[in-house]
């Protein structure tokens, strides 16, 4: 029974120790539920920022050009790299 009640803790500890740091981070913020709102502002923040930026990286101009400077779309060749006829 030991070795059950061993398994168990360790997944409790976690827990409490999480709360801790919660409980502890909260204090700055005025309570627990405004701390989870400004945690959910910020990470909507930072998806927000990663969707911008793979943006500015993926269209239709930048696809076009990697696809032309790696020569994939070669009209004398086809998908398989034997030459049209």
């Amino acid at each position: 029974m030991v070795v059950f009640l061993a398994g168990v803790v360790e997944p409790f500890q976690a827990q409490k120790q999480d709360l801790i740091a919660e409980l502890k981070m909260s204090r700055d913020i005025e309570g627990v539920k405004k701390m989870k709102v400004e945690r959910l502002k910020t990470e909507e923040k930072q998806e927000k920022e990663i969707v911008n930026e793979i943006a500015k990286q993926v269209n239709a101009t930048t696809v076009i050009d990697q696809v032309e400077t790696q020569n994939l779309l070669s009209p004398s060749r086809d998908i398989m790299e034997m030459p049209r006829p």
